[in-house]
């Protein structure tokens, strides 16, 4: 079994993995993170190993429509269409054990 297919694996059985908006407790600043990105001209954002979304959901309600906010993880179906194009700011968090 390769890295991938045990991440998916995690992810079918767990429900809760993959699927808080705080990443697990690691943004513990994100609300000041978000009024930064606000106070510049950044415009797309990519979560890079997203798990179920829930830290893109929670951007797309935060932020206004006029930021692009996509996820990608290869593990979840739902996140698994590679990222085309650029973006002007990448997250990964709580991805590389």
């Amino acid at each position: 079994m390769n890295n991938i297919d045990a991440y998916k694996q995690i992810h079918e059985q767990g429900s809760k993995f993959g699927a808080r908006p705080d990443a697990g407790g690691l943004t513990k600043n994100i609300d000041k993170a978000i009024k930064s990105i606000e106070n510049h001209e950044f415009h797309s954002i990519l979560d890079y190993g997203t798990g179920k979304g829930a830290f893109v959901n929670h951007l797309r309600n935060t932020l206004s429509e006029k930021y692009i906010i996509d996820g990608y993880d290869p593990a979840v179906k739902a996140w698994n269409n590679k990222p085309k194009g650029k973006y002007n700011i990448v997250t990964c968090i709580d991805v590389l054990e």
